[in-house]
């Protein structure tokens, strides 16, 4: 089969490999789409795992089944988890690739009228997972730091919830704009929330602060300007960090850490996401941006890099 392997710091190149052995309790599917994601970025900048196959948000068609599945039938699209980000297997059967294969239990059967780009199974059930952990009442005021794809996706999930304020915050103004399309009450970039301090007035605060960044700044920022008793929602996958302990000490604050590594629920949570999306309630028709190739993989990775203009969600169709 044709795959896209990483044989450098930013650099793939197209190969022909062995497709990968199916299991009794596996399904083969036949890519159509995957997501690029930022999780990913470091890894393709550095090259560090060298002839790999990357790609962990496929969706496609089960071509065959193992002997022991029961819940999938061959020729229904799916969306599937490959276990190359996460705790849930050891298989390395990744997306950018012409098939993958997963256990029947790692996917979940696309709704009628979801696209294949669109059903991106593992940032969707993210999302559903955080949602459902993210305490909100109608009298909070809610403030979502970072207005990338993760952060405007759950801000659509969040305002079903209808939170008394819901602000975006980004140093992009076209982020900015497409967090108003997709609920946001008020926007501001960073400097200007800079101003918002709990213990100068605790009303100008927040009752939750989502970040959805990943970076440092933002993660510093959501300390400062939640109240005291407050959430903070840490959606954006950060490597080593340091916090103020003593200001979330002295605020008394609740952290979640909305990442999700139970597989059962997980699953659950990327069926109800893919409900989400069928029934209209979450907008992934606009959160998808650039289209490419397989060929092309190096440049959505460079387009997620640079932060292109208007780049919110780059899918590789095959």
């Amino acid at each position: 089969m044709k795959a896209s392997i990483l044989v450098g710091p930013k650099r793939s190149q197209i190969r022909d490999v062995p497709r990968p052995e199916l299991g009794d309790g596996d399904i083969l599917v036949k890519v159509k789409a995957c997501g690029v994601c930022r999780s990913e970025l470091e890894e393709w900048q550095t090259g560090k795992t060298i002839h790999s196959i990357m790609g962990h948000e496929p969706s496609g068609v089960v071509e065959s089944v193992g002997t022991q599945v029961t819940a999938i039938r061959v020729g229904q699209p799916v969306t599937v988890f490959t276990g190359s980000n996460g705790p849930f297997t050891t298989y390395t059967s990744c997306g950018y690739a012409e098939y993958v294969v997963v256990p029947q239990e790692n996917s979940v059967v696309i709704p009628d009228g979801v696209g294949f780009e669109h059903a991106l199974g593992e940032p969707i059930a993210c999302l559903v997972s955080a949602y459902e952990r993210t305490p909100i009442s109608l009298s909070d005021r809610v403030v979502v730091i970072g207005c990338g794809f993760m952060g405007l996706a759950l801000m659509q999930l969040l305002k079903l919830r209808s939170p008394r304020e819901l602000v975006a915050v980004d140093v992009d103004p076209g982020a900015l704009e497409r967090a108003r399309k997709f609920g946001a009450d008020r926007t501001c970039t960073p400097n200007q929330l800079e101003s918002v301090r709990w213990w100068k007035d605790g009303e100008k605060g927040f009752e939750v602060v989502v970040e959805a960044t990943g970076a440092q700044k933002p993660l510093d920022l959501a300390g400062e300007v939640v109240n005291a008793h407050g959430t903070i929602v840490i959606l954006g996958a950060h490597g080593v960090r340091q916090v103020d302990v003593g200001l979330w000490n002295v605020k008394a604050l609740t952290i979640i850490n909305a990442h999700e590594k139970r597989r059962s629920y997980f699953m659950e949570c990327m069926k109800n996401g893919l409900d989400l999306i069928a029934k209209g309630k979450l907008d992934m028709r606009s959160l998808v941006s650039h289209r490419y190739e397989l060929e092309q993989l190096d440049g959505a990775f460079a387009d997620l890099e640079s932060k292109k203009s208007g780049h919110t969600k780059g899918v590789v169709m095959m």
